[in-house]
């Protein structure tokens, strides 16, 4: 399974400015999927959420324009389908 080399760490964003949590995996096979969690949920099932979030190549989560109701605890789950995927956590205040 894929192992966390670059977890994301916790971050306060002034309102309506951007977030930014890395999360970056090493594994073999390299061909990686990164799922993100905001509290238990995906964060494209949050409505309000999933049009402001954005998961780069590398793992990284953005969050658009933050609104104190993004404020949280966040999770990143990387996955190449083998095992059970490891998971690394931070916390996004907006101020």
């Amino acid at each position: 399974p894929p192992f966390i080399v670059s977890p994301p760490e916790n971050i306060t964003v002034n309102i309506s400015q951007d977030a930014f949590f890395t999360c970056q995996a090493e594994a073999y096979p390299r061909n990686l999927t990164y799922t993100w969690f905001w509290e238990e949920d995906n964060v494209f099932f949050k409505n309000d959420l999933k049009r402001r979030v954005s998961i780069l190549i590398d793992g990284s989560l953005i969050i658009a324009q933050v609104k104190p109701e993004d404020s949280g605890k966040y999770t990143c789950a990387p996955s190449n389908s083998l095992g059970r995927p490891p998971t690394a956590s931070a916390f996004l205040t907006v101020q």
